[in-house]
């Protein structure tokens, strides 16, 4: 949901801290490689949203799955290739980038990587 979140340095520097040493923080995210630094879509200002790109939004509220997904969510963020270093900045973790992609289980197309950000020991 890292898109998603308004303060996501905040985020990332409160996930470093309750980690503990040694701790992983494994998640997914859209990432656009083709970015060279991640960007702003939205950012708050004095209580208001202040849209610095058109808005775009994940989800819909006619899904009706068996966890009862929500939405539309409001995207935040585009996380470019510099997602580590911002990570890094935040927290004083260290970020690797994996990605798996097999047609012959069905891993195929974009936004296959999964991101591990350790805590150091």
């Amino acid at each position: 949901v890292m898109e998603h979140v308004m303060h996501p340095q905040k985020a990332f520097s409160e996930i470093g801290r309750v980690l503990k040493p040694g701790g992983s923080h494994i998640f997914t995210i859209p990432w656009y490689g083709e970015l060279s630094k991640s960007r702003p879509r939205v950012i708050e200002e004095d209580g208001k949203l202040n849209y610095l790109m058109d808005a775009e939004y994940h989800g819909t509220e006619e899904y009706n799955g068996p966890h009862e997904y929500h939405g539309p969510y409001l995207v935040t963020w585009d996380w470019g290739r510099d997602i580590a270093q911002y990570i890094f900045e935040a927290s004083g973790m260290h970020t690797t980038i994996n990605r798996v992609q097999d047609r012959s289980i069905g891993l195929d197309g974009r936004f296959l990587e999964a991101f591990i950000s350790q805590k150091p020991h």
